[in-house]
């Protein structure tokens, strides 16, 4: 009996260091996820964006799009940008009172995308030892979106660690996991539909009981 006791003590502060949280709400938000910087006159670019739910979450949805000249470039049916002349213009998602807005130039050199790299490094929270750097980026062969961690190393005593891909580093209500986490160098194939901008950090979780052990901001 007292050697059971003294077991589910132990359990019970494997993640000690850390506090247990709630489910984190924020405020919904729509956000462009794939627009050129800049737009070739003549050229068309398919434009994407996605809503982040209560939790962080995100949602495939079919926005409005705007420009605000429609002299430099317009939306054609497919929901693709298209350049009409040279010039500056604002492009805008909305969906109900969400709204996301970027500007993008019109000109005669070649098409350049969004951003299709991103970086971050690893910390630790509570006294855990995690260190190491990733990026997340498109494939530019596959055209797949991969996370790569770079020389990340997990101390053996923390608990239960998992990587995953949130949209806060205090929660992973939302987010996607990735498994085990572990030191060393690793590449993950992320899901279909998930894009070098769909989350803002990774998450080192402590899965068995829910708090977090790291995490690492994606640079802007």
């Amino acid at each position: 009996m007292n050697r059971l006791i003294f077991l589910l003590v132990i359990s019970l502060t494997a993640c000690v260091g850390v506090d247990v949280l709630d489910i984190i709400l924020v405020p919904p938000r729509l956000e462009i996820t794939s627009y050129p910087t800049q737009l070739q006159v003549g050229d068309s670019f398919q434009l994407q964006a996605i809503k982040f739910d209560s939790v962080g979450a995100p949602v495939n949805v079919e926005v409005v799009w705007t420009v605000s000249n429609s002299a430099f470039a317009g939306i054609n049916e497919a929901g693709q940008l298209v350049g009409l002349s040279e010039g500056t213009v604002d492009l805008a998602a909305s969906l109900g009172a969400l709204q996301d807005q970027v500007t993008l130039n019109i000109t005669a050199s070649e098409t350049k995308s969004s951003q299709t790299l991103r970086t971050g490094t690893l910390q630790g929270v509570g006294g855990y030892d995690i260190t190491g750097d990733f990026k997340i980026y498109q494939d530019s062969l596959t055209g797949k979106v991969l996370l790569e961690f770079i020389e990340a190393s997990i101390d053996n005593s923390t608990p239960g660690p998992y990587y995953y891909l949130s949209n806060t580093t205090n929660s992973v209500n939302g987010g996607l996991s990735l498994g085990p986490a572990g030191s060393g160098n690793s590449i993950y194939e992320l899901d279909e539909g998930v894009t070098v901008n769909t989350y803002d950090a990774v998450v080192v979780w402590c899965e068995p009981f829910g708090v977090t052990l790291g995490f690492g901001d994606f640079d802007e």
